[in-house]
Formats: structure tokens, sequence, C-alpha cells
């Protein structure tokens, strides 16, 4: 089933491009197939189809590519808000955003590829999960609610469709994919109308029109209830019908697959599929429930010492340097940052996605690196990027990513290209403001970023220039 459609049912009209205004979007006008070959159709949409793109500056690199036809756009405000959010998530379980280009007749989101189906296909392979990889799952999941409502993004449209694989591999990482109905909200007393979601998940204060975040709760419950017994809590032959269970909260552990599930995973199920908002459990609260202690799932682990004394040791002394730092940690692949992410998820005990001073305090206090923690201030707010008290998974990955011997001349030829979107081997302050701009950000001064670190007062930094700025010592 589709979507549920908003409560004024009347198609919006298309808008002729001629007359469009002129749009907000931070995108990067220029033809896309200039930077990246575009390859088959891996899925299509209401507005528009998914390619594999091979950037042509890294062709042995997938990406995915979502165009997105203008004519089909009815509120663009919606697209900026999906573009806006999407480049500022940072989260080991959420799909990365890479560039945005406009055309004349589409939008084009770069975006990470992934290549092991979704969930939904999981779900239908296998029937249903063992309880510890139904856990394993929804610990990510929760994990991922958690930090998107700590950062005031209730999501609005979770289902098995929206989480996909990274890859085929066992242990593939899980990524939220799609946050084409996602808004911000201020605060819980913050509430949303719009009727939207998928009908199996949606939430009933949904259907009331009247709601907030908790509705992702719900959602959550209604995944969890369906990796356990491979079916969903509430099911009809037409929406009315589902709908009315919904609202009802009437749901069953009736099948005889549920006398082998424990009773915390049926009470963790019952708090997630509560009516009464006030009454639903939280996803900060939901990843502490005794199911997950009972499943003995945790990532706490001694961190390597070489990843310590990496973070110790960062030092970043410009914005340009911050700014190239991002997009080399957002260039690497996966495995080749797997004890990095294992790291960071191992020092994030309250799932929130970020990490505090505090939480690093109590990781290495527990592991007695005495060396570090009379300097661990000044380091952290090194790491801190935009100073806001929290480290970031790239903040903590560019800060640590001396303890991997895998930045070599290849990597920031690479990464000097995306910067120097002439092509004349130079990064100037305007090509450096094109890189971030494509990126969906906006706002970085590229004349005071080159300025800092033009020691010669050239106006622009060479190839050269820019490996001494990025230069990376080993510790292996």
């Amino acid at each position: 089933m589709g979507n549920i459609c908003n409560k004024d049912s009347t198609p919006a009209p298309s808008i002729p491009r001629l007359r469009r205004k002129k749009s907000r979007l931070p995108t990067y006008n220029c033809d896309i197939t200039t930077q990246y070959e575009i390859g088959k159709v891996i899925g299509m949409g209401n507005f528009g189809a998914v390619r594999i793109g091979y950037p042509k500056k890294n062709p042995t690199h997938k990406v995915a590519i979502k165009s997105i036809d203008k004519a089909r756009v009815r509120c663009i405000s919606q697209l900026h808000l999906e573009v806006e959010i999407l480049s500022s998530l940072d989260h080991p379980n959420i799909i990365k955003l890479h560039e945005i280009y406009e055309g004349k007749r589409f939008y084009h989101i770069v975006m990470e590829y992934c290549t092991g189906g979704d969930l939904m296909d999981k779900m239908l392979k296998k029937v249903n999960f063992t309880e510890k990889e139904a856990g394993e799952i929804m610990k990510k999941i929760l994990g991922i609610v958690n930090h998107l409502h700590k950062v005031n993004i209730c999501h609005r449209d979770l289902k098995c469709e929206n989480f996909m694989y990274e890859d085929d591999e066992p242990n593939s990482e899980l990524k939220l994919i799609d946050f084409g109905l996602s808004k911000k909200f201020r605060n819980s007393s913050n509430k949303m109308s719009s009727i939207v979601g998928t009908p199996y998940y949606v939430a009933p204060e949904v259907l009331k029109g009247v709601y907030g975040p908790e509705c992702d709760l719900w959602s959550a419950g209604v995944i969890m209830y369906a990796l356990l017994c491979g079916n969903f809590p509430f099911y009809g032959e037409n929406k009315v019908k589902i709908f009315k269970q919904i609202m009802d909260g009437n749901f069953e552990f009736t099948d005889s697959i549920w006398k082998e599930i424990s009773g915390l995973a049926k009470d963790l199920i019952h708090q997630l599929l509560t009516v009464d908002v006030s009454n639903r459990i939280t996803a900060e609260n939901a990843l502490h429930h005794p199911w997950f202690k009972y499943l003995e799932m945790n990532h706490s682990q001694r961190i390597n010492p070489k990843i310590i004394d990496s973070f110790r040791r960062f030092r970043v002394k410009s914005t340009f340097q911050r700014e190239a730092m991002g997009f080399l940690v957002r260039d690497l692949e996966s495995y080749q940052i797997a004890d990095l992410k294992e790291a960071f998820l191992s020092l994030d005990k309250n799932n929130e996605g970020f990490l505090t001073l505090q939480d690093i305090e109590d990781a290495l206090k527990d592991d007695n690196y005495n060396n570090i923690n009379k300097e661990l201030e000044i380091c952290f707010l090194n790491a801190d990027g935009n100073g806001d008290g929290r480290l970031s998974y790239s903040e903590f990955l560019a800060a640590t990513l001396a303890a991997k011997d895998i930045v070599d001349e290849d990597l920031l030829l690479r990464i000097f290209k995306h910067f120097d979107v002439k092509g004349n081997g130079k990064i100037t302050a305007e090509s450096f403001e094109e890189a971030i701009k494509r990126s969906g950000r906006k706002g970085i001064d590229g004349e005071k970023a080159i300025a800092e670190v033009d020691s010669k007062d050239k106006g622009y930094i060479s190839f050269d220039e820019f490996k001494e700025i990025l230069k990376i010592e080993s510790l292996n």
C-alpha cells in the first residue's frame, strides 16, 4: 500500500516549468553528466527514478542518484526540507547525502549506494528473524529514532522498506534511506497535523491529525512485531479496517511462534504500541529496556589504544582543513573504517548518535587511559568542529583516522578534485564554496577559508599544498 494522502485529498496542480519561481534548494547548477556516468535504473518513485552513478573522478565507486522531475514537484519547500535534513544528519545508520545538482528538468540528489536490499526483502526471504537477530535490528532502529528526536527531527514514515542493507555481507550495516516526509519540530508540544505515512505502520494519533515525534515509536513497534512473527499487528482487507484496528490499538500474540518469544520482547512491543501517547515509551527508554540486556546486546569493548592516541594527537588549524577532512572521511569505504565505527558505537553508550565529553571521559576511566585524561577536554574541543559540545560521527572519524593506514595520495587527489571544480589544478575561494554548496550546505566563506591556509597569498591552493594541509601521520 502507498502513503496516506494529506487531509486535503485534492491533487495540487503541477507548476509549469516556465512560470516556476526560482528554486530555494542549495543546488549546484551544472550538467550532472559532466561529473557522473549514469547507469541503470534501480528504483522508481512518484517523482522520478533512482539510478546507479559512477563519479568520473573515482569511477570504481558507486553512488545512488535520485532524479526528481521539477514539473511533478508540488511543494518545493518539502523537497528543500528533505535536503536540509539529509545534509545535517551524520549517523552510522543513516544514508549519506553527497551532492545536489540542478538541471533544466530535474533535481539530482546524489546519495550513498546500498546494495543489500531492504528490510522487507529480508523478511520475505526469512519469514521471521530469531529473537536475537530482531533485537540487533531493533537496537539500530531505536538508536536512529533516538538520534533523530535528539536533534528535533520526526521521520513520520518508518517502515521496513525504508531500511536498506549496505551490502550482502552477513554483518552488513542497516541504513535509514528516505526522509521525504520528515519534519523538524521545536519541542514535544509542537504538534503536526498532516496525515502522512504508510497504512500498516501509521500511529493512531497521526490518523487523528494531531501528533508529535512519538508517532515514530509506534512505527518502530510495528516493525518489531513484524520482525518477530513475519506478520503485521494491524491488517485488513482495506485501509478502513486497518485504521480501525490501529485506532483501537487491537493486536494479539496468537500465532504459535509467539510461544517461543520472551515476555520481555512482548512487553516492549506493548510499550511501543500504546495508543495513549503519554504512556508510550520513548526511544531513549526503549534502548534501556530489559529485553536488550536479556539478549546481552551492547557495544562495550575496550577501545584500541591507537584510536585514542589518534584522537589525542588530532589538530585542526583552519576551516579549510576541517571541511576537507569532512569530505575525506565521507569518501572512505565502510570496511576501511569498521573498527572506528565500532569504537564510536562503544563510546556512545546512550545511543544518541553523537559523543559528549562525558561519554569519552566515562569510557576512558573504565579502561584506565590515565595518560589522556588531563588533556581530554582540549582534545575534545579541537575535534568539535562547530563547537556544539558534541562530536558527530564524521568528526570522530576525522579525529581518529591516523589510527588507520588508509590515507594515500590517490585518496587525497580525489578529495582535491572535488574542490577543484573547474579542473584547473587549483582550489580557489569560488570553487571551494561551490563544492560546499553542492553538498547541500551553505554559509562557508571561501575567501576566508583559503586565506587561512594560503601562506604565499596566491589566492588558490595547489595539490602539493593540499597534501601538506591534510597531512596525516599514520600511527601504524
